[in-house]
């Protein structure tokens, strides 16, 4: 079993690197591949114990824990979600918690769906990947934008994942927006290439004056330029754009 992305709450030390490196003494793992759809649990003083899961429970004073999965069949990872007891409460877990753990799971993976998969504009597409590049959520809208709609996200994707920030994908056509890199799960904004995006920034916020319905003086004093320097800039702008109206800009920054 492969970790996506974690976090934990209330834990100190690198609770997440110790667990990773002794994920294959953990019992709690076996029994979620027995029965998914179960809430497996470890008390410190069971019988049956591992290496990995004693030295885990003396490090992180964890006498007992609980996890349940909300299984998505067909989907490239499923949520789970653990809960741990310290300082001497090691009880047994009554059904009764077992059961709020398994709603709370399968609640929660509902919830982060939901918020994951809402539509955006009919121009762009949002996922949240790994920092590898595996998509959690969102992928088969990827057909939208002309590419194959599976996990693994293409090359030119996967390599900008680490580069928080607005950027273009040339190989690809298309602006990224990466939002979260090195934090789990990385969101993850897609959209074709627009006129637009050939401006520079200075271009941009000119053009952007202009739509507003300000003359060059007023954006020439606003910004602390002349207002000739103004009108070169416009002309560019008019000029990457295919344009040649105040009226056709307003139309092309509309569609940013």
């Amino acid at each position: 079993m492969e970790i996506a992305a974690s976090r934990t709450f209330n834990i100190t030390g690198p609770f997440f690197d110790d667990w990773r490196a002794m994920r294959h003494d953990d019992l709690m793992l076996g029994q979620i591949r027995r029965a998914p759809d179960r809430v497996a649990t470890y008390r410190r003083r069971q019988v049956e114990q591992t290496p990995g899961l004693i030295r885990m429970s003396g490090r992180y004073d964890l006498d007992a824990a609980a996890g349940a999965m909300s299984f998505r069949p067909g989907q490239p990872a499923s949520l789970f979600l653990a809960c741990y007891r310290g300082g001497g409460d090691g009880r047994s877990w009554h059904e009764d918690e077992q059961d709020f753990l398994y709603g709370a799971v399968t609640t929660l993976d509902r919830m982060v769906r939901g918020r994951a998969e809402a539509p955006t504009d009919a121009d762009s597409v949002q996922l949240h990947v790994t920092p590898a590049g595996l998509c959690i959520f969102g992928w088969r809208h990827l057909a939208r934008l002309g590419l194959a709609a599976e996990p693994w996200l293409p090359t030119p994707l996967r390599e900008i994942l680490g580069h928080p920030g607005r950027q273009e994908v040339p190989a690809l056509g298309l602006m990224a927006e990466v939002d979260g890199a090195g934090a789990g799960l990385v969101r993850l904004v897609l959209r074709r290439v627009a006129p637009v995006d050939r401006l520079s920034p200075r271009e941009a916020e000119i053009a952007a004056l202009l739509a507003r319905g300000q003359g060059h003086k007023e954006v020439a004093r606003q910004l602390g330029l002349s207002p000739v320097t103004i009108r070169n800039q416009t002309r560019r702008i008019y000029d990457k754009l295919g344009i040649n109206s105040r009226a056709a800009l307003v139309t092309a920054l509309g569609s940013m």
